[in-house]
């Protein structure tokens, strides 16, 4: 296996996307053959190419640049929020989750090396500061789940990612409380459902706050 032997190499947050692509179009064909296909995909997926390095060889420089590997992550929250065919089988939301946390953690990773190869700060960060792009792909998928009653995003998908990366909950807790009073003034079982999932996830995300992470603590008395 490529991705267990080399997990350093340059190629693999680039293909994470294509493979989830590739589970996709079986998922959708219908056929035993191409399910089992599927979850052969999916596990490639979640055991090996999602648990390679957060900082590849050649980082910085293509294929592995911040913008490259933001699009990507921006892509794979759309996949995971609008599955096309058959992809929004239980299957799917596993693989589809780990590729945007594996992205998530490789993006982060460049820009936080980038911070100190410039000597940002002059002082080593007690907590790495959300990424820029990783930020507005969240906000995006947020908005997504509050509009659209087609979203297929979860509770969970959101609660992985702020439990590894504290400071992006920090940076989206002005969203989380939008998502929390959502159509508080319109009666109905998408807004209740919306309210009572940005609920939870605000108080999940407070929560780190007092638990290890500075970042949501001090967000939290800004908004």
């Amino acid at each position: 296996m490529y991705a267990r032997a080399q997990p350093a190499s340059p190629w693999l947050p680039g293909a994470a996307l294509p493979l989830l692509g590739a589970m996709q179009t079986a998922l959708a064909a219908g056929t035993p053959q191409a399910s089992a296909l599927a979850e052969r995909i999916g596990g490639v997926l979640t055991k090996h190419v999602c648990h390679a390095r957060d900082v590849p060889t050649r980082a910085g420089i293509e294929p592995v640049t911040v913008e490259t590997v933001a699009a990507s992550l921006s892509s794979s929250i759309r996949a995971a929020s609008r599955p096309s065919g058959g992809g929004d089988t239980k299957g799917f939301a596993k693989p589809a989750t780990a590729v945007s946390l594996y992205l998530l953690r490789v993006l982060e990773a460049l820009e936080a090396r980038a911070r100190e190869a410039k000597g940002a700060g002059g002082e080593r960060e007690t907590e790495p500061a959300a990424s820029k792009a990783a930020v507005a792909a969240y906000v995006s998928a947020l908005k997504e789940f509050k509009a659209n009653k087609r979203c297929r995003l979860k509770g969970p998908f959101f609660q992985a990612a702020f439990d590894r990366h504290p400071s992006l909950a920090a940076a989206l807790l002005p969203e989380l409380a939008a998502a929390a009073s959502a159509n508080a003034d319109k009666p109905g079982a998408r807004g209740e459902f919306v309210r009572a999932e940005g609920l939870k996830l605000l108080a999940a995300a407070l929560a780190l706050g007092r638990r290890r992470s500075p970042a949501v603590a001090a967000s939290a008395k800004k908004h």
